[in-house]
């Protein structure tokens, strides 16, 4: 293996048909990864409005602030629960 700079260079042999996708193929998507796709962009979602909501400031939207953490968190949660549900039957 050659190196650049002391570390490993890594080789890529094979073409994309290695893979296991064909070029002109789609990847194999499922409702796993849709669902993960939707609970990853709700994390954004309520991070973003979180953060507007921290900006603005004031007594009564600390309430508001609040009410986002924990669904970011929850959101947050549904989704390792959904990776790990992924690599588990990934593997069977």
């Amino acid at each position: 293996m050659a190196s650049f700079g002391g570390l490993p260079r890594a080789t890529v042999v094979g073409t994309i048909e290695d893979i296991g996708t064909k070029a002109g193929e789609g990847a194999d998507v499922g409702v796993f990864d849709i669902l993960l796709f939707l609970v990853m962009a709700a994390v954004v979602v309520f991070l973003v409005a979180g953060l507007v909501t921290f900006a603005r400031g004031g007594e009564q939207d600390s309430a508001r602030q609040n009410m986002l953490m924990r669904l970011r968190v929850g959101a947050q949660a549904a989704a390792i629960v959904l990776l790990a549900l992924m690599v588990y039957f990934s593997r069977s």
